[in-house]
């Protein structure tokens, strides 16, 4: 049963850990269109402000996988050790 639920674990981790690459990646993305768009925020100044917004969310995002990542590896080491 442990090694069924360490298995179990480790898919959890992985797809944490995959979720979090591509929230990253759409983060970097939106950042360079951000900078691509301030060019034209007199004219475009609502999408310019949700690009912020969205910038804003994806890094909570980030923060929060990040936690989640290291309180499922914390799981993993105390289960590992006992």
């Amino acid at each position: 049963m442990k090694s069924y639920m360490k298995t179990s674990e480790s898919k959890q981790l992985n797809d944490l850990k995959w979720t979090l690459g591509f929230i990253q990646d759409e983060l970097m993305h939106t950042r360079i269109l951000l900078d691509e768009m301030k060019k034209e925020e007199e004219a475009f100044p609502d999408i310019v402000k949700n690009l912020r917004l969205e910038i804003e969310l994806l890094e909570q995002g980030v923060d929060e996988y990040q936690t989640l990542i290291a309180k499922l590896k914390s799981h993993e080491d105390q289960t590992a050790e006992a």
